[in-house]
């Protein structure tokens, strides 16, 4: 079985005394206004005595919904998720196994909704066949459904035919370049740019994009490689030419990571940079970034990169993809950021684990994290992850 967890977001001060928060000068105070801010860096931080910034751990909330029916199977995951007014809405990949001979009919983009991030429905929108009916959930079957991450742009200059954006893959090969679909109601799909948009790679995982409107530009991070033996290049200006896209796999000492990118229309985008990390963090694979603007304080990024840790082994009794077994198993960590460029990866330890679930020790597709942190109570927070991959 296969499903969409929520669980509760919090990070908070850990402290064996009171704060010691010795007056700044002049031209260091920072000017908040009424804006409210995270205790997840040092920012509003002047010195630390006796107290210390502690990652907490977040409270399984149990499932949201489970991914059985004929046209979800059990690839279905890299789920993307946002609050559209009163409406929260939810679309995950579903795939059958078919989907791995790149069988344009085996995988598709389905829907989800709520009302309050807590029970969520499936509409049958009646707009892809399957099986000889169009009473299903699909809102997109065709290239790039394989990979996928979907948003509402609320860049105010944008049209209504675009308010709802698609980044995805223009093939149904891994590991390409990527383009964008738009709709005008996040059910109706075409494409707007099927050429590549985004280039580096290998991008074969849910790539990420948002609107800042207080920079007044759309950040996309996107997956690529390091090399181990070298680390990350100087400058941090990212290059990887396009015939490496499916071939980076098999080079000695690559380490999947994350770079940025930025632009002002959608169209024209800068060379990607490497995120920077605090010195001292570990180079390790980032399998998916999670990356999204916190909508209390949109100013701060949080971001819930998967983290693949190969020398982890699947479970032996799994009786699942014999392909995935003994390649490595995933958790998810935190970090955050205030300009989308430098990230604080103070915390080193899992924010997500797999837990006891021997469902989630058999494969590296658990545990991604949609990108998004959506208010579901009073004073309630939640993610939501997928479980039981395969």
């Amino acid at each position: 079985m296969n499903n969409l967890c929520k669980i509760y977001l919090t990070v908070s001060i850990c402290a064996s005394c009171a704060l010691v928060n010795e007056a700044p000068a002049d031209d260091e105070v920072r000017q908040i206004g009424s804006r409210l801010e995270l205790f997840v860096d040092d920012w509003l931080i002047d010195r630390l005595e006796g107290v210390s910034l502690e990652l907490q751990t977040p409270i399984d909330a149990g499932k949201a919904f489970d991914l059985t029916l004929p046209w979800e199977g059990p690839l279905s995951g890299i789920p993307s998720a946002f609050r559209d007014g009163d409406k929260y809405r939810m679309y995950y990949r579903g795939a059958r196994r078919s989907m791995q001979q790149r069988d344009p009919m085996g995988s598709n983009i389905c829907y989800a909704e709520s009302t309050d991030g807590i029970e969520w429905t499936k509409p049958n929108l009646g707009l892809y066949e399957f099986a000889g009916s169009k009473d299903n959930n699909i809102t997109y079957i065709g290239d790039g459904a394989p990979q996928w991450f979907c948003f509402k742009d609320d860049n105010p200059a944008e049209p209504p035919k675009r308010r709802y954006k698609a980044i995805c893959g223009l093939t149904l090969s891994y590991g390409g370049p990527w383009g964008v679909l738009s709709s005008p109601n996040g059910l109706n799909w075409q494409w707007w740019k099927k050429e590549p948009i985004f280039v580096g790679g290998p991008l074969d995982t849910q790539n990420t994009v948002g609107w800042y409107p207080e920079q007044g530009i759309y950040m996309a991070y996107l997956r690529n490689w390091v090399d181990s033996t070298v680390g990350f290049s100087s400058p941090s200006e990212v290059e990887t030419p396009p015939s490496e896209y499916n071939s980076w796999y098999v080079r000695p000492h690559r380490v999947r990571s994350i770079t940025v990118t930025t632009s002002s229309d959608f169209v024209n985008w800068s060379q990607p940079k490497w995120l920077v990390y605090d010195e001292g963090t570990p180079l390790e694979h980032l399998y998916t970034n999670g990356i999204t603007a916190y909508y209390r304080a949109p100013h701060i990024q949080l971001g819930f990169p998967e983290r693949y840790v190969h020398d982890r082994v699947a479970l032996s009794d799994w009786v699942g993809s014999k392909e995935a077994r003994g390649k490595g198993l995933d958790d998810v960590l935190f970090m955050s950021s205030r300009d989308g460029l430098h990230w604080d990866r103070r915390f080193k330890e899992a924010f997500i684990r797999p837990g006891p679930d021997r469902r989630n020790w058999v494969d590296h597709g658990n545990m991604a994290v949609a990108p998004a942190v959506l208010q579901t109570g009073p004073g309630e927070i939640s993610l939501y992850y997928v479980a039981h991959y395969q």
